[in-house]
């Protein structure tokens, strides 16, 4: 099994093997070159990084570091999710990732979250509470209509703002599954984290479970 990184490589040896490590997408060509019906991979990993432009989930800036409008990076990445859900290829985001495969299928984000810790406890469905790095200040923020499943859920007693409201002390989102898309995304870091720690461990088997793969 092999995975592809998408804007830049990180090392994901805390995630899965080192023999499953593939490509890195860094611009239209490579996505076209590496994502079509002669090739592909098993995998796409979006990673973490700067904010979305609040621009994708319709709203202005309010708590974002992002400039209102699109960045490269942002661009690449819609058009790299595109080509995925073209061909097929299931998709898993960490961090920034989770958010931006979350925005993608319609949800959106809270742009800023103060009073966070940077380690603390989530709770997955149906499965443990563990504790997990935490270097976030902005959160998925799943609608009304969501298309995905909320996968783990955590409570700090953050703030959380977006243009339109803040709340506080409500459930934060960890974890986000959209099955139409073949969309996982976790909120934490278990790239930070080792090989056979608890959060590696759960990703691994949520994306084997979900995408029939066997990293």
């Amino acid at each position: 099994m092999k995975y592809f990184q998408v804007h830049h490589r990180e090392d994901l040896s805390a995630l899965f093997s080192p023999e499953n490590e593939g490509e890195v997408i860094t611009n239209p060509a490579d996505a076209r070159s590496m994502i079509n019906d002669k090739i592909k991979p098993d995998l796409l990993v979006f990673l973490g990084g700067q904010d979305l432009s609040p621009f994708l989930y319709g709203e202005t800036i309010c708590g974002s570091s992002a400039p209102h409008m699109p960045t490269n990076r942002d661009m690449l990445e819609m058009f790299v999710y595109k080509r995925a859900l073209q061909f097929k290829v299931p998709m898993f985001g960490i961090c920034r990732g989770h958010q931006f495969l979350s925005v993608m299928n319609g949800d959106s984000l809270w742009q800023h979250i103060t009073h966070h810790p940077q380690e603390h406890h989530i709770k997955f469905r149906d499965g443990p509470s563990i504790k997990v790095p935490s270097v976030h200040h902005q959160m998925v923020k799943a609608t009304k209509t969501s298309m995905g499943i909320v996968l783990a859920k955590s409570n700090t007693g953050a703030t959380m703002y977006n243009e339109f409201e803040t709340k506080h002390g409500e459930e934060e989102v960890e974890s986000m599954y959209y099955p139409e898309t073949n969309c996982l995304g976790v909120q934490t870091h278990p790239e930070y984290t080792t090989y056979d720690s608890e959060i590696s461990t759960i990703c691994r088997e949520l994306i084997n479970t979900n995408f029939n793969l066997s990293f």
